[in-house]
C-alpha cells in the first residue's frame, strides 16, 4: 500500500472515531511509520484549507473515482515540496 492510500485510510478512520492518529498509523502496518505520521498530521492540520482548494479546484468532479482523504494528502504534499524547493 502507498503513503497517501494509508494516510487516507488513517484519515478517514481519525473521522469515522476508530481510533486516534497514533493508534491508527501504528495498527496500518505501514513500513514508515514517521513517514505517514509526519503526513496524517499535516493533512489534520491544514484540512479546512485543503478542503477549501480541493472544492474551488474542483478536484473531486473532474476525478470522480478520487477520495477526499487521498485528494488532502497529496495536495499537502505538493504544497510541502512546493514550499521547501522556493527556499
Amino acid at each position: 500500500m502507498g503513503l497517501y492510500a494509508a494516510a487516507a485510510g488513517v484519515l478517514a478512520g481519525v473521522e469515522s472515531r476508530q481510533g486516534s492518529i497514533k493508534g491508527l498509523v501504528y495498527s496500518s502496518n505501514f513500513q514508515n511509520v514517521k513517514q505517514l505520521y509526519a503526513l496524517v498530521c499535516e493533512t489534520q492540520r491544514y484540512s479546512a484549507v485543503l478542503d477549501a482548494v480541493i472544492a474551488s479546484a474542483g478536484l473531486l468532479r473532474a476525478e470522480k473515482k478520487l477520495r477526499p482523504h487521498l485528494a488532502k494528502g497529496a495536495c499537502i504534499s505538493h504544497v510541502d515540496n512546493s514550499c521547501h524547493k522556493a527556499l
